[in-house]
């Protein structure tokens, strides 16, 4: 029997992406590229929250379809209940980051498995993000 995980995750968005990168230099002097505090931030507010939806059966795996649903606060802002969210950040970064936490947090068990994804963003309260992963048969 295929296996569902879906939750309603209840924070603001985070705007920052996978591609959120700096550059250092290493002990050795060599020059290297890591992950921005806000993006680690931003993982680790997901972290524990997916985290919870994690199968006690273990991560879900073969073949996958995930749907996402980014809901960017609207009270605070001029736009209207359900109206598009068209401005960055754009979804498949967004995306990247959502599902290497899923990854980490054992919801799934390779990002690679997704073989489906269902995207959309919105202006919409109360903010959060939708997930809905689910092992297609």
């Amino acid at each position: 029997m295929a296996r569902v995980v879906q939750a309603f995750v209840p924070l603001a968005p985070p705007t920052v992406t996978h591609n959120d990168l700096v550059a250092y230099v290493r002990a050795n002097g060599r020059p290297g590229i890591r992950k921005s505090d806000r993006l680690r931030e931003a993982e680790d507010a997901l972290l524990p929250r997916l985290a919870s939806l994690a199968p006690s059966s273990g991560p879900l795996s073969g073949p996958l379809r995930v749907t996402v649903r980014w809901c960017f606060p609207a009270a605070a802002t001029r736009h209207a209940q359900g109206e598009p969210h068209v401005c960055r950040p754009d979804m498949s970064n967004m995306l990247k980051t959502l599902e290497d936490v899923m990854q980490r947090a054992g919801v799934i068990a390779d990002d690679s498995m997704v073989v489906e994804e269902r995207l959309s963003k919105a202006w919409m309260d109360p903010a959060g993000i939708f997930v809905r992963a689910e092992e297609l048969s």
